[in-house]
């Protein structure tokens, strides 16, 4: 996993990032900050929950491989995910959602994972 998350100021140093090319400076600081700062939020909500209920878990929405989360991370963290690809733009391929499950169980080794799946228009 990666080091701490960089501070908002630290993060500015280059300015604010103006672009998606991950090879500028202030866009790649950026990307490290997000993903610091959301491994630290579900670490923490993941805490405060199993306080409350051990049995109980936060189960991230983490976007698959596409999701732009370090996924040797997300299966460190997660007890289990869930493939969520239904398609509601009307332009996924049908198979995505089975593509999805792969990538998480790469990721997940033997840990369980599930489909959510929608049929309709």
């Amino acid at each position: 996993m990666r080091a701490l998350r960089p501070q908002f100021p630290e993060l500015l140093r280059h300015g604010p990032a103006r672009t998606n090319n991950q090879r500028d400076p202030a866009r790649r600081n950026y990307i490290i900050w997000r993903e610091a700062r959301l491994f630290e939020l579900w670490r923490l909500w993941d805490g405060e929950i199993r306080k409350i209920n051990p049995a109980a878990r936060y189960i991230a929405n983490s976007g698959g491989a596409n999701g732009g989360l370090d996924m040797r991370a997300v299966g460190e963290l997660a007890p289990t995910l869930f493939a969520d690809r239904q398609g509601r733009s009307g332009v996924m391929a049908p198979w995505a959602n089975g593509k999805n499950g792969k990538e998480y169980r790469s990721t997940l080794g033997r840990k369980p994972i599930g489909g959510i799946f929608h049929m309709g228009v």
